[in-house]
């Protein structure tokens, strides 16, 4: 069971630091002097933030199944609420991952906000409209 849980979470999570540390390595050991160099460090830096972000948002998520797992080869024992916590884990995980990825990527960040201010110029001209056939009355 010892291996599993290696398997699973530990070599994986371990391969991504890895593998992270040698990009963000990589990105600062560049030659700064030119200026193009300079500004595609920069977007590689926050295309590596926003990754970063994203990925210790899956980790503590999937904390709780770690947990279980654990606890499942102490005592060799499942009780049945472990699959809603699964289930409920899974479903927090999804629901983050896409708040998540709505609210780091700035394309989808501007939608949201031209379509907010398009709803609060509609409300605000409904408003109008309304109070204006009140004050007919």
């Amino acid at each position: 069971m010892l291996l599993a849980v290696f398997t699973i979470y530990i070599v994986p999570l371990l391969i991504i630091i890895i593998i992270y540390t040698y990009i963000i390595r990589y990105v600062q050991q560049s030659n700064p002097l030119h200026r193009k160099r300079c500004k595609a460090n920069r977007r590689n830096m926050i295309v590596i933030r926003r990754t970063l972000i994203l990925l210790f948002c899956l980790i503590i998520v999937g904390i709780p199944s770690l947990v279980i797992l654990f606890i499942y080869i102490i005592t060799d024992y499942l009780t049945p609420l472990v699959y809603d916590i699964q289930l409920l884990s899974i479903s927090v995980d999804l629901t983050l991952t896409t708040i998540v990825l709505a609210c780091i990527t700035p394309k989808i960040r501007s939608v949201f906000r031209r379509n907010r201010k398009h709803q609060n110029l509609r409300q605000n001209t409904a408003e109008s409209i309304l109070g204006q056939r009140s004050q007919e009355i």
